[in-house]
């Protein structure tokens, strides 16, 4: 009987679903004959039966979206600024002042700590880690290196977060300090010179004229392996998660090694940043409380504080 009616309105079966769907909103209420007789009359006046009902959709969002934006005007009129996220604890920072060897023993104390696969591995994540510490305090600029084992970078991707270089372009595919780093030794001269020449500070922050990488960006973090060498250079790291902690009175290269260390906080990890003035900070999650992240603040007095012999 009902495809009789069907049949008599000109609706096929397929618009009379459509038709259905749209009038009970999506199938969450009744729908009277009548309403659904009425609806069928209305797609018969038109030249393409539910063309129309796209339109009417469009339609009623457009007027819902107009008033909710009223809506918020009136509310926010008034409105000079935004507020942060409520209820951020301030990261808590260890002042070391330039006390090297409890820089070395905090670290130390932490590798020892850190789950890892095997006791081969928390030495090379001990070794590097340490040698990176030393290294970044004898570079010019600022910079930021990101520690753990290649499984860890896995499963940080396989959560959508992503590592793009900054410094690629048609001569470097993969990135000018990626390429230039491929299978050379953090512990390295070579390693040292090549990050010396890039934490170094220009006028506005890329690779000079007359350079192989010049207007290139020299920005982004190094990310290394547990093992020593790097997986990828000049880094921005991207889709990371909103750490529960403030840090004030710092920049975006803080924040990013901020949110870097709470996104890796379940996987054997360390962050190691340094900025313009030559002040290091050191990031790790504390294993009394995986929820909780430390910063053990460096700043050594004199750059032969921190002499380090790198191999040749």
């Amino acid at each position: 009987a009902f495809l009789n009616v069907l049949e008599k309105l000109e609706l096929s079966p397929g618009d009379a679903e459509n038709l259905f769907w749209e009038l009970s909103a999506a199938a969450t209420k009744n729908v009277e004959l009548t309403t659904f007789v009425r609806g069928s009359i209305m797609l018969k006046e038109t030249a393409t039966k539910l063309d129309i009902l796209p339109v009417a959709n469009l339609d009623v969002a457009r007027a819902h979206v107009l008033r909710a934006e009223l809506k918020l005007h009136r509310n926010f009129a008034n409105l000079h600024s935004i507020d942060s996220i409520a209820n951020k604890t301030a990261l808590k920072i260890t002042s070391l002042g330039g006390n090297m060897e409890e820089l070395v023993n905090r670290v130390t104390q932490f590798c020892n700590e850190v789950p890892m696969e095997d006791e081969e591995e928390r030495s090379r994540f001990l070794e590097t880690t340490l040698t990176v510490a030393r290294l970044i305090m004898q570079l010019q600029g600022g910079c930021g290196f990101l520690i753990a084992p290649i499984s860890a970078f896995m499963s940080m991707k396989s959560r959508n977060i992503d590592f793009q270089v900054t410094d690629r372009n048609e001569n470097f595919p993969e990135g000018y300090m990626t390429e230039q780093l491929k299978d050379v030794h953090v512990g390295s001269s070579a390693f040292a010179a090549a990050l010396q020449e890039f934490a170094k500070h220009t006028d506005d922050d890329r690779w000079p004229q007359g350079h192989p990488a010049a207007g290139l960006p020299k920005d982004g973090f190094v990310l290394l392996s547990s093992h020593g060498f790097r997986l990828k250079c000049a880094a921005r790291l991207t889709g990371l998660p909103t750490p529960p902690f403030r840090w004030d009175n710092v920049g975006s290269r803080h924040l990013s090694a901020l949110a870097a260390c709470w996104a890796f906080r379940l996987q054997p990890s360390i962050v190691i940043v340094r900025s313009e003035t030559g002040k290091v900070h050191v990031l790790h999650v504390t294993y009394e409380n995986s929820r909780s992240v430390l910063a053990l603040a460096f700043k050594p007095r004199r750059r032969q504080d921190v002499k380090i012999e790198f191999d040749t």
